[in-house]
């Protein structure tokens, strides 16, 4: 089993069996996924502290992880792998652990603060985009 951190949130992926038959992107697409894990914990761990964008966001975020599947598999990434990827960008994963403790989600927002300026300006990770990109090579 190994780990990577996004933030404060670890997500662990299991490669054991797949490593065997790893597919031609697996390492690159991983690295896609841990910056967007990374990017998106923030967006939706502080976007709560307002409920409406909170939900606009969470909209966009599920429909980035809809459109991943089909991309994981068009790259060959191992179903189990593909599975293990998707569930680690699960919402409830990313978002930071202190929801319910408003003072720790205010103090992890401050470090974050640059989380709304990226997402305005679209320099947070875009990991169909990135795929797609690393697909069309």
């Amino acid at each position: 089993m190994r780990a990577f951190l996004t933030g404060t949130i670890a997500v662990a992926l299991l490669v054991s069996a797949e490593a065997a038959s790893a597919g031609p992107h697996d390492a690159e697409i991983e690295t896609i996924l841990t910056e967007a894990a990374t990017d998106w914990s923030a967006v939706l761990s502080c976007s709560i502290l307002n409920p409406e964008e909170h939900t606009t966001i969470l909209g966009w975020w599920e429909e980035e992880v809809a459109e991943l599947a089909p991309l994981l598999e068009e790259a060959d990434v191992a179903p189990k792998l593909a599975a293990t990827f998707l569930a680690g960008l699960a919402p409830e994963v990313l978002m930071a652990p202190t929801q319910g403790e408003a003072a720790a989600l205010i103090a992890y927002c401050s470090e974050e603060s640059d989380w709304r300026r990226r997402l305005a300006l679209f320099t947070i990770a875009q990991p169909v985009t990135d795929i797609e990109r690393l697909l069309r090579r």
